[in-house]
């Protein structure tokens, strides 16, 4: 079976009884103070978005993936994924890093 990225804000909405937006405020946005990271863009910082392309090289509107916030629909900005990169790679909480039993599946 495959799990699909899409079911994950459903399933860690009805275990911890609150939205998605505020369990990765919460666990995530806050702790780390990534204060330009939200999981729905508002009509005002529409233009802040990197401009998308298709393979002709012409920009593309910009696609609301609301229904798929833990496939893409996280925004953030430079800073904020570098502070998010920085958390991961310090492994210091267990809720920023991959335990290394799970880097190398191959190795028991």
């Amino acid at each position: 079976m495959r799990f699909k990225p899409e079911i994950t804000p459903y399933i860690l909405e009805k275990v911890y009884h609150t939205s998605y937006a505020e369990l990765v405020q919460r666990y995530i946005t806050g702790p780390l103070r990534m204060a330009s990271t939200t999981t729905a863009v508002p009509a005002s910082q529409l233009p802040r978005l990197a401009k998308g392309h298709n393979k002709l090289g012409q920009a593309v509107p910009y696609l609301a993936l609301a229904d798929l916030q833990a496939a893409g629909g996280l925004h953030a900005s430079p800073a904020d994924l570098l502070s998010y990169l920085q958390a991961q790679l310090a492994e210091t909480d267990p809720a920023f890093f991959i335990p290394s039993q799970f880097e190398n599946p191959s190795n028991p």
